[in-house]
C-alpha cells in the first residue's frame, strides 16, 4: 500500500498538536511532498530588546524538518525525533518570519534506500 499524506489534515496538526508550536502562532503557508512552508509572526514571539526571541526562531527552524519526513514518509512505519540541531542566529528578526524547507527527489531516494 502507498502512502498518501493529507497535506490539509497534517498541515493543521503541524501547527495545533504542539502547545509550545500553536502559542507561537505559527501557520502552515504551504506543506506538499517533501516541501513546506511556515510562517511565524513576530507579535507574541518578542524579546526583552522588541526582535523575536531566539526560541521562537529555533522552533521554526526545528518544525518543518518533521514536517517534510511526514509528508514523504508514512509515519506508521516511520516517525521522525530530532536527535541534533545547531543553529547559528545572523541577524535580529523584526518581523513576521517565514521558512521553507523541502527534500529534493534525489534526497528523497537517498533516505528511502537507507532506510
Amino acid at each position: 500500500m502507498t502512502y498518501k499524506p493529507d497535506f490539509k489534515l497534517l498541515g493543521v496538526q503541524l501547527t495545533d498538536s504542539i502547545d509550545a508550536v500553536r502559542r507561537t502562532g505559527v501557520e502552515t503557508v504551504e506543506f506538499g511532498p517533501g516541501h513546506a512552508t511556515l510562517r511565524m509572526p513576530l507579535a507574541g514571539n518578542v524579546n526583552h530588546v522588541n526582535m523575536m526571541y531566539a526560541g521562537s526562531l529555533f522552533s521554526l527552524a526545528e518544525l518543518p524538518g518533521g514536517a517534510v519526513v511526514l509528508g514523504v514518509f508514512d509515519p506508521a512505519v516511520y516517525f521522525p525525533v530530532v536527535i541534533e540541531l545547531t543553529i547559528q542566529y545572523k541577524k535580529p528578526a523584526m518581523t513576521d518570519i517565514t521558512v521553507k524547507v523541502s527534500l529534493s527527489d534525489a534526497e528523497i531516494a537517498r533516505i528511502s534506500a537507507e532506510l
